[in-house]
């Protein structure tokens, strides 16, 4: 998801300066939500992820496996592309930009890839600074594309459709929470990136902290977090509604209504600065000024507030960790301080 959103203000930039030109994306069905509606993108091919992974350990759905695959091989190769453009950077999306049938293929310059990509991609660009955020590098490969030395950020919000309009509107209204104005809690991250999480239990206690300024929080969570967000609503002495939006557009209308948003590093942080709403990053092992909300990189902004921990072994690298000390170390009266900053300069 996080490349997905990423990868948007790219793809933006790319439509305002090729308004003419046929613009396809390839995506995993986890995040096709993201672009499906999305004005810029004229079709999505979806890869289904999750199908395809459970076939290969069934033999007796290897045939329908190898159909699928033909049949997006067909599809792209029919679309007769002139160039790709892969915004990731490893062995997956480049042989993905490789299969697209593309002669001109754009991709990141040696140093800036991983597992091989370079040898998929003929147009490699090399982008400025050492460690650039993921959107400036989305951006500068686009400029690259179109002959433009640089290309200027524009915020790229998800799409929202009526019926997730109508879920959030029934969903609040039953929960007893006011159409706007409210504070929304993640707790969670992907399994993946579990040690990546603020501790459930301090969740619960900034809830019962803006209950103290008669603000209302809704805990969101994806799936598999039931026991996640019910942990949360203990801890919030009932001061906290928990809400399990049915898919990503519902995520981002409930989002586009918030008085300020907090999360650690996660997909749905990445759609609430892509809305513009205030937010709070709690942020561990990873560099903010590459993975965060992008005003962090270069400039101030006063509604969009990282929070870190001084410990000297962030940021890492780790796939995994024992002990996420960058974590635990966020003490909630820091959280709360930088909830009631951002919400008076909202106000």
């Amino acid at each position: 998801m996080g490349d997905v959103l990423h990868a948007l203000p790219a793809v933006e930039a790319l439509r305002r300066e090729r308004p003419d030109a046929r613009i396809d994306w390839i995506v995993e069905d986890r995040a096709a939500a993201l672009i499906e509606h999305h004005g810029a993108v004229d079709h999505v091919h979806v890869v289904p992820r999750a199908r395809w992974r459970a076939a290969r350990a069934r033999p007796w759905r290897w045939p329908a496996l190898a159909f699928g695959v033909a049949r997006l091989l067909l599809r792209l190769w029919k679309a007769r592309y002139d160039a790709s453009l892969d915004f990731q950077g490893n062995l997956k999306s480049g042989l993905w930009s490789l299969f697209s049938g593309a002669p001109i293929r754009f991709g990141f310059a040696t140093g800036e890839v991983r597992e091989g990509n370079g040898f998929l991609t003929n147009r490699h660009v090399r982008t400025a600074g050492s460690d650039p955020h993921h959107v400036e590098r989305g951006l500068a490969l686009v400029a690259a594309a179109v002959g433009r030395r640089s290309l200027e950020f524009v915020r790229s919000p998800v799409p929202r459709t009526d019926r997730a309009r109508v879920w959030v509107d029934a969903a609040l209204a039953t929960a007893g929470v006011p159409s706007r104005g409210f504070a929304v809690l993640h707790p969670g991250t992907s399994g993946f990136g579990s040690f990546k999480r603020w501790p459930a239990e301090r969740f619960g206690r900034l809830s019962r902290r803006l209950a103290e300024s008669s603000l209302r929080t809704v805990v969101t969570i994806g799936p598999g977090e039931d026991s996640i967000g019910a942990d949360v609503a203990r801890a919030s002495d009932g001061t906290a509604v928990v809400l399990s939006p049915p898919d990503l557009d519902s995520l981002a209308e409930l989002i586009s209504r918030v008085a300020v948003f907090v999360s650690a590093d996660t997909g749905p942080l990445h759609i609430a600065a892509g809305a513009g709403v205030p937010v709070v990053a709690l942020f561990g092992p990873k560099d903010p000024a590459v993975y965060g909300p992008h005003a962090e990189r270069g400039r101030e902004s006063a509604t969009e507030v990282v929070v870190d921990a001084a410990v000297p072994c962030r940021p890492c690298t780790l796939r995994r960790c024992p002990d996420p000390i960058c974590m635990t170390s966020i003490e909630v009266d820091v959280v709360v301080d930088r909830v009631q900053r951002v919400l008076a300069v909202a106000r």
